[in-house]
């Protein structure tokens, strides 16, 4: 079940949407696919054009950050880049991140088709989105930091999958008062909070 938790103000951190914290005995590397990143609407929430170097590069960055943070748990990780995933899938990293999704009512095989490359079965792979709402500055609550009008600000979806047995098995959301220009200092610490959750058993 999805907990909802708020934090204290600080410099960017609205609040954190999240599982209770979850042990794991990751048998295989855990394969961190490439960022899904998107920018949309602040107030309409309708998808709008990004710089697509600055994209790439800060999904790069947030895979990278990803990986150290898991690492540092216990958890032994495999980038995946975005043409071995389109090799193998035929998938972008935003139509990945939606098939995924639908294993939470679908099965392993219903998604992906008669098997799933050699590279990807039965391994547990972490999957990631990243939605920039931009537009007119917002206000919130200068107490809890919860967000309370629409503003300019960083969602960060992670959730974990085991492709052998086909469940969602780890989630968390995070929410930040950020822009896409966001620091590798402040990066470091959203994947820290993101998978404070998470763990090896």
């Amino acid at each position: 079940m999805l907990l909802t938790a708020t934090v204290g103000c600080s410099s960017s951190t609205a609040h954190v949407a999240s599982t209770s914290v979850i042990a794991a005995d990751f048998a295989e590397p855990m394969l961190a696919l490439p960022p899904f990143i998107q920018h949309v609407d602040a107030k309409s929430g309708q998808p709008i054009e990004a710089p697509s170097a600055q994209t790439a590069e800060l999904a790069h960055r947030l895979q990278s950050a990803a990986a150290t943070a898991l690492e540092n748990k216990g958890i032994e990780v495999d980038a995946v880049g975005e043409s071995q995933l389109t090799g193998s899938l035929q998938r972008t990293p935003e139509q990945t991140y939606a098939d995924l999704r639908r294993l939470r009512s679908t099965s392993v095989n219903d998604v992906f088709g008669p098997g799933l490359d050699p590279g990807f079965d039965g391994k547990p792979l972490l999957a990631t989105r990243v939605r920039f709402h931009r537009g007119p500055s917002g206000s919130w609550n200068v107490n809890t930091g919860q967000i309370t009008s629409a503003m300019e600000r960083m969602v960060i979806d992670a959730h974990v999958y085991d492709l052998s047995t086909g469940r969602e098995v780890w989630r968390q959301t995070l929410q930040l008062r950020t822009r896409p220009s966001i620091g590798d200092a402040e990066l470091r610490d959203v994947v820290d909070r993101l998978f404070s959750t998470l763990a090896k058993k």
